[in-house]
């Protein structure tokens, strides 16, 4: 299989829209929860970190240093 189709494929199967209600830095935050409480100021900023950017538009970086999301995100949000 060329990688240009498999690309395509990978687009077609995780659409870019609707965007999941817990964005991915806020699922990195809610790991912290356990230890500490998130504040109000420090939820809205981890939501703006990602606000209105589509799975695409993450960094390799992002996401291995957002390493626990996974295991907060809902169902639609693990999906997408």
């Amino acid at each position: 299989m060329e990688s240009s189709s498999l690309a395509q494929q990978i687009k077609a199967a995780f659409p870019l829209l609707p965007l999941p209600e817990m964005s991915l830095h806020q699922a990195q935050l809610l790991d912290q929860t356990m230890s500490r409480e998130i504040t109000e100021a420090e939820w809205e900023a981890a939501d703006a970190q990602d606000s209105g950017r589509t799975w695409q538009a993450f960094t390799e970086d992002e996401l291995i240093a957002c390493d626990s999301a996974l295991s907060h995100l809902d169902e639609s949000g693990f999906i997408y």
